[in-house]
């Protein structure tokens, strides 16, 4: 699950300006938010749980007080100065409610489970399969997709952003340790072509292609790119039965692989971003072209919902 990449309109150049906005949008709403020490905090109005967020993540305080419950009730939260807390202002390990295999190291905001299922229930992957996580993040879905193909099947958990993929590749490496089999990582952007791209690094859900963001230019860091089919042929997946994709809005860059498409049918799920630039109608049209029939779907607490593709 991703966030929208303007936060509607709350974003500024001045982080001073944005965190100031989200401090009134949040007094209307009935949150107290503040800023100090290079975070920020939002308290939900009973003044009992808070949410904390880093200031350079400003972006996404607005979503966190429209969906509180959603990100607060993510992971398992600690009493910090009288307050049910959780605290996403730094890489670290959170316990996700409803799975106890381990923690997982999360590089900002965590991935809940109840959007994983979702992707597990469309999904229906079995024992010995394959599936393509685009947009790994922390790399959490990636792991419960290994645990339902098993060590017979394949997973590999793309990922560009830098920052995601230190939290990523600890994540896989704990699970090697107790489960003996792993996703593998492709540090990439799946694209159009195989030149490389220039890459928004942020540590947060919502990394994407430079192009296609209106923020953070100095982050901005030019990335590896490959094609769907080089990236089957990289890793020798002679089948794919599925894909997720939550890639801000660069799903017609990466769908647009005919011949991947061609050669295979696999079942894909990609989150609808908010942004009215990045409406889902062009890409369900081209997976039209090599045969899809889309949905679109409410996703379990968040305003963005899910398309899926048979």
């Amino acid at each position: 699950m991703r966030l929208a990449e303007s936060a509607r309109g709350i974003v500024s150049r001045n982080p001073t300006v944005t965190r100031f906005a989200v401090s009134l949008y949040g007094r209307g709403h009935g949150f107290t938010v503040q800023s100090a020490d290079g975070r920020i905090s939002v308290t939900d109005p009973k003044g009992k749980r808070r949410v904390v967020l880093n200031a350079q993540h400003a972006v996404y305080a607005r979503d966190v007080i429209d969906d509180f419950d959603f990100y607060f009730e993510a992971v398992e939260p600690a009493l910090v100065d009288a307050f049910l807390t959780v605290d996403y202002s730094a890489p670290r390990e959170h316990r996700v409610q409803g799975w106890d295999l381990m923690p997982i190291e999360f590089p900002s905001l965590a991935e809940p489970l109840v959007t994983a299922r979702q992707y597990l229930d469309f999904a229906d992957l079995r024992l010995g399969q394959t599936a393509i996580d685009l947009g790994a993040y922390s790399g959490f879905t990636s792991l419960l997709f290994q645990e339902a193909v098993g060590g017979s099947g394949r997973v590999v958990a793309v990922e560009a952003d830098t920052l995601n993929l230190v939290s990523l590749r600890k994540n896989i490496d704990n699970f090697q340790k107790r489960t003996a089999t792993a996703p593998v990582v492709a540090e990439l952007a799946v694209w159009s072509h195989n030149r490389g791209i220039e890459f928004l690094v942020e540590g947060n859900m919502g990394s994407a292609a430079a192009s296609l963001m209106k923020r953070g230019k100095k982050r901005v860091r030019q990335v590896p790119s490959s094609t769907l089919s080089d990236l089957c042929q990289r890793f020798e997946l002679d089948d794919v039965h599925f894909i997720k994709a939550d890639i801000e809005g660069a799903e017609l860059e990466a769908f647009s692989d005919r011949e991947f498409f061609r050669d295979r049918h696999p079942k894909i799920i990609f989150e609808a971003a908010a942004s009215k630039d990045h409406e889902p109608k062009a890409v369900i049209a081209l997976l039209e072209q090599f045969g899809y029939t889309c949905r679109i779907r409410d996703q379990v607490g968040s305003r963005m919902p899910l398309v899926e593709c048979l």
